[in-house]
């Protein structure tokens, strides 16, 4: 949850605690930070500046209560995603990822594609060719080889 600085840090207060300890909060703080009692003006002015600001926030009751309200929206705002429900229905409801597999589709008698036919002709073809010329007839006999081990066989 990312962390997000509220009056309360600013103070160093809790976000219950009564006026009387962030008046006593204050005061210490003021004392500490005073620009002329610090040697370094720039930095005790912005931090007095944060500081009275804080003050003014926390001793008015309708700005304190303003406050919390934006703390507690802030936390809603920020606080970790639920992870959503799982849904049975989706899984239930999707196709096969096979359709080939799919049991409702009816079986066809062939399983080779016309471009699948043509291929494996135009292949044998050139081995065929490779065979006849007497310097390709080694790589004829591989091809044909290996065109054969790559045709599917049924199961």
């Amino acid at each position: 949850m990312p962390k997000f600085r509220t009056h309360y840090d600013n103070l160093k207060v809790s976000r219950d605690a009564p006026i009387e300890v962030i008046q006593a909060a204050y005061r210490s703080l003021a004392r500490k930070y005073h620009p002329d009692m610090n040697a370094s003006a720039t930095k005790a002015e912005s931090v007095m500046k944060i500081i009275n600001a804080s003050y003014d926030v926390l001793s008015d009751p309708a700005k304190r209560a303003a406050h919390d309200e934006w703390i507690a929206a802030q936390e809603r705002e920020h606080a970790a995603p639920q992870a959503p429900e799982f849904d049975t229905r989706r899984y239930r409801e999707s196709p096969p990822r096979h359709p080939a597999r799919n049991p409702e589709r009816e079986p066809t008698s062939s399983t080779w594609s016309t471009t699948s036919i043509l291929l494996a002709v135009c292949y044998v073809g050139v081995a065929l060719f490779m065979l006849r010329t007497p310097g390709l007839r080694n790589l004829g006999v591989g091809m044909l080889i290996v065109g054969w081990m790559l045709i599917p066989r049924r199961r």
